[in-house]
């Protein structure tokens, strides 16, 4: 060689050649969410030549050059020179931007034999983990509600039917009648507790009008799933409260004339409920100067409660 031939000859002059090695000769990168960015894989370039080598350009090229990136942190760069010896690292990532196999190749230009070197790239990307919310029943009609009450309790069910944990940063009511719809403290899905893959959680909802009529409001949740929100239309209608209304058979009792020590015939009293509501019968009592002179029976009582529609009981 020109070293060896050099050492035997005085004062020789021999030129100094660079020469180049990168190292690995391919890069594989592991599976990588898209949207995400791989861990750095370096390359070493060293210079095992004798004169100094210079590095013009790194590129990438090839179908899916845009998702491989030449990270700044690398200490080989366009102009870069190494002298005889000396090394320097290229550090790349894979950063996909959709599915499926990836494949790019890295050309370093220089000044060394072949005056270009190539690094094959490849790689392979995938969706991440999301959760996938599905909410069941996609509406509810409460029966229709006296103002001032409160409905049987509805529920709504949430389930995660996707592969990462359904997070609710917000469960709420909301449209014109929101404050008339009420979610329930025996709820279990909370802004606080995530819903694992596969799980649900439950919402249980009422309806307490205050003013009558057609009502409507909206169930909303916001969440980490695709979309954002998801939301269950919510729909009553209230009515007046119901009330009851007392009904007498008769509005005073005459009982003619009756001999001091004797009983008269009876006479009944038919009390009932001709409302809408309850009748509750607090108290039954007898006034005027002649009280003692008067008894009472029948089946009306005190404390009782005569149904809507109907209800009835006795004086006698």
């Amino acid at each position: 060689s020109a070293r060896d031939i050099a050492a035997y000859l005085p004062n020789p002059t021999v030129s100094a050649v660079p020469a180049i090695t990168v190292a690995p000769t391919s890069v594989t990168f592991a599976a990588t969410y898209v949207g995400s960015t791989s861990a750095i894989t370096a390359l070493t370039v060293s210079n095992s030549g004798t004169g100094n080598l210079v590095l013009s350009t790194l590129s990438l090229s090839g179908t899916n050059a845009a998702e491989f990136r030449v990270e700044t942190s690398s200490t080989c760069r366009a102009g870069s020179t190494l002298s005889a010896g000396a090394s320097c690292r290229v550090n790349l990532t894979l950063r996909p931007t959709t599915t499926g196999a990836k494949s790019s190749t890295l050309t370093i230009a220089h000044n060394a034999a072949g005056a270009t070197s190539s690094v094959p790239l490849t790689g392979s990307a995938s969706l991440p983990p999301m959760p996938a919310i599905t909410v069941s029943p996609a509406a509810i009609t409460f029966p229709a509600t006296s103002a001032g009450s409160a409905s049987a309790v509805y529920s709504v069910t949430v389930a995660n039917t996707g592969t990462a944990a359904l997070v609710f940063s917000a469960i709420s009511t909301a449209g014109t009648n929101a404050n008339d719809f009420r979610i329930e403290p025996t709820s279990t899905c909370s802004v606080t507790t995530a819903v694992p893959p596969s799980a649900s959680c439950r919402v249980d909802l009422t309806y307490r009008p205050t003013v009558l009529g057609a009502e409507t409001a909206s169930l909303v949740f916001a969440h980490n799933a695709a979309g954002g929100s998801s939301s269950v239309a919510l729909n009553g209608t209230a009515t007046a409260a119901a009330a009851p209304t007392i009904a007498l058979s008769a509005n005073s009792l005459s009982f003619g004339p009756q001999e001091v020590g004797t009983q008269s015939a009876l006479r009944t009293i038919t009390v009932t409920n001709v409302g809408t509501g309850v009748l509750n019968i607090g108290t039954l009592t007898r006034g005027g100067s002649h009280v003692a002179d008067f008894s009472r029976s029948g089946s009306c009582q005190a404390g009782m409660s005569l149904a809507a529609s109907g209800g009835n009981c006795t004086l006698v």
